[in-house]
């Protein structure tokens, strides 16, 4: 008994380094790690429209090289003006109408009113407006339909459903550039298979923006692609980072940055011709499928909850345990140590493996466990306790406070809203800075002890 008793903490710490693997593991075989090339379409429409080239002929020939996105922006309101789709009235413009007497009796003149005869793009119009939660007055006049915008608002076209269309036609997945709340709104209206290229900060989204896209990520019918910050979001393996490749960069180092499932966006410079891109392309792609990376990304069908209850009831209990004992047996673990430094990243590195081992009880099969973890909010905001309180008490010796440096550390990485890489950053920077913020504390109070 003895024997056992003195084996238990080795026997523990191998199960927890299994279970943290397990967790690692399934992670990996619910995500797709194929690298992803997208152009962007108003690019190719530029070189394709210079050289007199049809532009479906260019994502065609994309396609068939391993090409699968197309980005897509919204189109602001001046590209209309200039093409003559829509009229704008300046302040200055409507005073000299009624002034010369030409301005039609009843016709509805206002500074900064926009005019059109297209009924799609009056559409268009409106879906922005609705998207952007503003109160756009609309009137009719003769067959246009013109609307009077608020002052401070800059009236947009949104994203091209006809385009969009188009290019799914040609079988590429359309990513929808989202520079703000209202981008993201607009490109949720889309039911069918896409990404959210995320290009904005995240702070200014609602509740209601984050749960909607949540649902399509959780559904299997989008992916989210960021590189500005991270979002936090269920179904980590719907979740891409994103990363120029300026079409200087050489094949190798393309062949790099695909590496771990990136969406990879190819420039097209304002000098390149339609074969010098498409050339350019070739040789990155043959490079890739050498590499064994394919096209991607797949579209799967919605990940189904685990049908076995009492699968999902060990994961709860696997992660109760983790998140109520976890921290007590990061402590303890860190005693064996002598060395203030070296016990101090026994508890980092037992808090650590902690998590990983809850991130396996919180497996995406269980979205009731998953869904404790808020979603939004900034990264401080997840990791204030353990910079603030957690580890500078450790650093001081007052473990009971300390206590929730371990436990700060084991909520975020057994977080499966955030992809595995992101948390462990995350964990490790925070720990970094209140360890350094427990060491100026430390230094500060012996100071004071000489004088």
């Amino acid at each position: 008994m003895s024997l056992l008793l003195a084996n238990l903490p080795r026997a523990g710490l191998l199960i927890a380094v299994l279970a943290a693997v397990l967790g690692l593991h399934e992670e990996r075989v619910r995500q797709d790690p194929t690298a992803t090339v997208a152009l962007e379409d108003i690019a190719v429409q530029r070189i394709c429209a210079k050289e007199e080239y049809p532009s479906s002929y260019f994502w065609e020939r994309f396609y068939t090289m391993g090409g699968r996105i197309a980005l897509v922006r919204s189109e602001p309101l001046g590209n209309f003006l200039e093409a003559g789709h829509a009229v704008r009235f300046s302040k200055e413009e409507v005073e000299r109408l009624h002034a010369s007497g030409v301005a039609a009796e009843g016709a509805p003149l206002a500074a900064g009113a926009v005019w059109t005869e297209d009924e799609a793009l009056a559409t268009r119009f409106k879906s922005m407006a609705k998207a952007a939660r503003i109160e756009v007055p609309v009137n009719t006049y003769k067959g246009r339909t013109v609307f009077a915008v608020p002052n401070g608002f800059e009236l947009d076209a949104g994203f091209d459903p006809i385009r969009v269309n188009a290019l799914r036609t040609l079988g590429l997945i359309p990513a929808y550039a989202v520079v703000n709340p209202t981008d993201l709104r607009l490109a949720l209206e889309d039911s069918k298979p896409s990404i959210f290229w995320i290009e904005g900060a995240a702070e200014n989204w609602t509740e209601d923006d984050l749960a909607l896209l949540e649902k399509r990520l959780i559904a299997g019918t989008a992916w989210l692609a960021w590189d500005v910050s991270p979002i936090e979001t269920l179904g980590t393996d719907r979740v891409r980072r994103t990363r120029f490749i300026p079409s200087s960069v050489a094949s190798s180092a393309a062949l790099a940055a695909s590496r771990g499932g990136r969406f990879l966006l190819f420039e097209l410079g304002p000098a390149d011709s339609v074969e010098a891109s498409l050339n350019g392309f070739r040789d990155r792609f043959s490079k890739f499928r050498k590499a064994g990376l394919g096209a991607g990304p797949v579209v799967r069908p919605a990940r189904a909850r685990s049908t076995s209850v009492a699968e999902r009831w060990v994961r709860r209990l696997l992660l109760l345990l983790t998140l109520v004992l976890g921290p007590f047996a990061a402590l303890r673990i860190s005693q064996l140590w002598k060395s203030p430094g070296s016990s101090l990243a026994a508890v980092f590195v037992s808090a650590v493996l902690a998590g990983l081992v809850g991130r396996l009880g919180a497996a995406p099969a269980d979205y009731w466990m998953a869904s404790w973890y808020p979603v939004g909010g900034s990264w401080f905001a997840r990791h204030w306790l353990e910079i603030i309180v957690g580890w500078p008490a450790l650093v001081m010796g007052v473990r009971w406070v300390g206590f929730t440096a371990p436990l700060g550390v084991i909520w975020v990485v057994s977080n499966v809203r955030l992809p595995v890489e992101t948390a462990l950053f995350e964990v490790l920077f925070a720990s970094a800075v209140g360890l350094g913020i427990g060491g100026g504390i430390f230094l500060a109070k012996r100071a004071l002890e000489r004088r």
